[in-house]
């Protein structure tokens, strides 16, 4: 059996930080405005790894989130695209997503 690590095609980096996003479901929308927060927790070439603090986004498998990643130390936010890869729920209260970046092809 594989290790999570073994498994991987990317070397996850921690990167604790907060993010804003937007679900916009299955299909390809532009967001008006980044209206739910989350926290990062992981992040690699291919993805990122947030922990929401609330359930009132109803994440689905194969969902498209816009979301806006912040830079260290400096006031930019990178805004990037990405598909909910998996949910995990921690408690009542929170749960994290894994979300793979999208690439242009």
């Amino acid at each position: 059996m594989f290790q999570d690590d073994e498994r991987r095609q990317y070397n996850r980096i921690p990167y604790i930080n907060s993010l804003t996003f937007k679900l916009s479901g299955s299909t390809l929308t532009l967001p008006e405005k980044f209206l739910k927060n989350a926290d990062i927790l992981d992040i690699s070439n291919g993805g990122v790894k947030i922990r929401t603090m609330s359930m009132e986004t109803n994440f689905e498998i194969g969902s498209i989130v816009f979301i806006n990643i912040p830079l260290p130390k400096m006031p930019v936010m990178i805004p990037t695209l990405g598909k909910v890869k998996w949910i995990k729920l921690d408690n009542l209260k929170t749960r994290q997503v894994g979300i793979e970046f999208i690439r242009p092809e």
